[in-house]
């Protein structure tokens, strides 16, 4: 019993810890006027899952940074459902029960890094896309994924997403 007891505290201390670091680089991180590409080498299965259908994720919460899948839809418009949330798999077990979506991102992708309310990070994402690819016509849509550092499940317009952004490097 005196074992289970310290391997609690050990994990809830661990959670706190990842908290603490999430919330100080989100309030010691400033948005750049002129964001630097930073190309980087990816390999990340993440999971899906719709939010309102199971609690599956739940348990991953607190130990897991959230991801949120962007659509980009015709290569213009970029949209982010908050219902459709991922997790990177480690060594999860799954139900077998569970809907789920399973994605594996693997290759070149641009990293950034934004705080801002939803839609000036859609603003933001469409950007950096017509910005990478503007001698390039995109034929597919490219894979983007956002992965929150501080967790907030809904949008709207007063809440502010620490993110990082990983839009797909087809080039």
């Amino acid at each position: 019993m005196l074992e289970e007891k310290i391997e609690y505290l050990t994990k809830l201390k661990d959670e706190v810890q990842h908290s603490i670091d999430a919330t100080t680089q989100m309030k010691n991180f400033s948005n750049k006027e002129k964001e630097k590409f930073e190309n980087v080498y990816i390999e990340k299965d993440i999971i899906y899952f719709n939010q309102n259908d199971y609690n599956h994720f739940g348990k991953f919460l607190n130990k897991k940074n959230l991801i949120l899948k962007i659509d980009n839809i015709n290569n213009e418009n970029i949209l982010f459902n908050e219902n459709i949330i991922g997790f990177e798999l480690d060594n999860e077990a799954i139900s077998n029960d569970a809907k789920y979506e399973k994605i594996k991102y693997k290759g070149n992708y641009i990293l950034l890094t934004r705080k801002d309310t939803a839609s000036n990070i859609e603003k933001f994402i469409e950007e950096c896309i017509k910005e990478i690819y503007k001698d390039k016509k995109i034929e597919k849509n490219i894979n983007v994924f956002m992965e929150c550092l501080f967790t907030l499940l809904k949008k709207s317009k007063k809440n502010i997403y620490f993110v990082k952004i990983y839009i797909e490097n087809i080039r």
